[in-house]
């Protein structure tokens, strides 16, 4: 924690005033990244079926400070836990849309939360080095192939 106020040029009791702990840092970080990638989702046409999905993955990756602070912690159940609560709004009209049961959908995003951590440790790990286009191409090729 004095590493953090150190570096945030706060005093301890303001950082106690705000976070309980450490990870309340990477959840707070990490729901401000993905409720702002949601309210952007939520202003896409979601006419085309992978939209969604591949919206998330170039936003997240076009962006992944947050991701990646929650990978370096260890913390990515944090990351999939606020990604779950945030985009559940959007699942219903993805939902009614599609004409999809819930279970279907919350399986959905369980498996959609997983794929993009997975890919993006890949990423991470790489050094970063794929473009979002190819790294998005990959990934669809490997949902395809698991039909």
């Amino acid at each position: 924690v004095s590493q953090i106020c150190a570096v945030a040029g706060v005093s301890r009791p303001t950082f106690y005033r705000l976070f309980d702990t450490p990870a309340d840092i990477i959840r707070w970080n990490c729901d401000c990244s993905v409720k702002e990638m949601c309210q952007k989702l939520q202003q896409q046409d979601l006419s085309v079926r992978e939209l969604p999905f591949q919206f998330i993955v170039y936003d997240i990756f076009s962006h992944p400070e947050a991701l990646e602070l929650a990978y370096k912690a260890n913390r990515i159940d944090l990351a999939d836990a606020v990604f779950a609560e945030n985009i559940s709004p959007l699942l219903g009209e993805v939902r009614r849309k599609y004409q999809i049961s819930e279970t279907d959908l919350n399986m959905s995003t369980t498996l959609v939360s997983a794929i993009i951590t997975a890919s993006f440790r890949a990423w991470i790990d790489s050094g970063k080095s794929e473009p979002i286009d190819v790294l998005y191409e990959r990934v669809i090729r490997i949902i395809e192939h698991l039909h």
